[in-house]
């Protein structure tokens, strides 16, 4: 029985330490890293290491009473011999794996979490200090430039601005001007309207241009510049693809028939 009650001592020894109650647990905002899902698997390969160890005891401890039932002395040495060298065994296993858990968590909180803090707080500092390098420049910007002066130089930066985008302009007319009607699915290079600003009514494709929508068609006019809208669809849509430089004009062919695209010499309406 003593040895019975050995045993029971040593298997609760060797089960793997529980979480403590209060230990503050650090979140990264990713995934787990790999060797955590190491870590969690050697835990369950411990467990059954224990479970295993359980059901050696038990049956090593049937064996002993019933080598006492039999009343053999030597073969009651010998079982507890077995026993103890047993729990030795298992008492050593889980020590090392305890070490290697123990290695793998060490390894997790200090260079994996810590690493990845360490980027995230990193690229937060980073944008603080290239809000505070904005605040300063422009607290100190008085003192070295006159106000006059920075007044020009922005002139000068809106004056660049609007002839990069009539730049621009130029380069998607010029593009617009190789669309052939046969192939409707070919990108309709895109302009900035009259406010300098990109249309989320721009046409994609040559497609959709033919397609415009009266309404579309005369909203789109005022804000291109392309003139006063009339009353006939096809002709709105022919003034915008001449002012987008695109070679074709929609030609009605009859009462009721829909308009065909016709190519031009220069983009211009007959």
């Amino acid at each position: 029985m003593s040895q019975q009650k050995q045993a029971s001592s040593t298997t609760a020894v060797a089960s793997p330490a529980s979480t403590r109650p209060g230990s503050s647990t650090i979140t990264a905002g990713t995934t787990v890293p790999t060797k955590a899902q190491g870590a969690a698997e050697l835990m369950a390969t411990m467990k059954r290491s224990l479970d295993s160890y359980g059901e050696t005891l038990e049956a090593l401890g049937k064996q002993v009473l019933e080598t006492l039932d039999v009343g053999s002395d030597s073969k009651v040495t010998e079982d507890v011999g077995v026993l103890r060298r047993h729990m030795r065994d298992m008492n050593t296993k889980q020590d090392q794996q305890l070490l290697e858990i123990q290695a793998l968590m060490k390894e997790v909180l200090e260079k994996d979490v810590v690493n990845h803090l360490t980027e995230l707080i990193e690229s937060e500092v980073m944008k603080d200090i290239d809000a505070l390098v904005d605040q300063e420049v422009a607290r100190l910007l008085p003192d070295y430039i006159p106000e006059d002066l920075q007044e020009e130089l922005r002139k000068d930066q809106r004056e660049l601005e609007e002839v990069q985008k009539a730049l621009y302009n130029s380069e998607s007319r010029r593009a617009n001007s190789t669309l052939r009607s046969h192939r409707l699915h070919e990108t309709v290079h895109d302009l900035y309207n009259v406010h300098g600003e990109k249309s989320s009514d721009f046409p994609r494709t040559l497609g959709e241009m033919f397609s415009i929508s009266h309404e579309k068609a005369i909203s789109m006019m005022e804000e291109f510049g392309a003139g006063e809208p009339s009353a006939s669809r096809e002709r709105n849509i022919n003034r915008l693809m001449q002012t987008f430089g695109i070679q074709y004009q929609l030609v009605s062919t009859g009462a009721g028939a829909q308009p065909v695209p016709c190519r031009t010499s220069n983009g211009r309406s007959a």
